[in-house]
C-alpha cells in the first residue's frame, strides 16, 4: 500500500514535535552532514537544513510517493546556505566511504 504525502500531511502537528525534539540536541556549526532517514515529504528536512547553516542535508525514504513530494521541495531550499537533497532508499545503502553524519530519526 502506497504512502500518500497529503494524508500524511494532515498530522505536520503531531509528527513535527518529536523531530524538532531530536532536533534541538544537534550541535549547530558549520559544515555538518545530516541524513533524515525516513524524510517523508521533506518538508521538515527543508526547515532543518534553514536551522543547520552550511551544512548537508540527505532526505532518505523508502516511498517513492513521499520522494515525488520532496523533491519540489530542494529548489526552494536551494536560496539558503543549506541544502537539502532526497534519495530513496535505506541506510544501509549509503556507501562505505560516507563521513559519520549526525542521523535523525523520528517516528512517524
Amino acid at each position: 500500500m502506497p504512502w500518500e504525502p497529503d494524508c500524511y500531511l494532515k498530522f505536520k502537528g503531531e509528527r513535527s514535535q518529536p523531530f524538532w525534539d531530536l532536533a534541538q540536541l544537534v550541535d549547530v556549526k558549520p559544515g555538518l552532514s545530516v541524513i533524515d532517514l525516513g524524510c517523508g515529504t521533506g518538508a521538515l528536512t527543508a526547515e532543518l537544513a534553514t536551522a543547520l547553516p552550511d551544512s548537508n542535508i540527505l532526505g532518505i525514504d523508502s516511498s517513492s510517493e513521499m520522494l515525488e513530494k520532496a523533491s519540489k521541495l530542494s529548489a526552494c531550499t536551494r536560496a539558503h546556505t543549506c541544502m537539502a537533497t532526497y534519495r530513496d532508499g535505506r541506510m544501509s545503502a549509503l556507501p562505505a566511504s560516507q563521513t559519520r553524519p549526525r542521523c535523525l530519526c523520528a517516528p512517524a
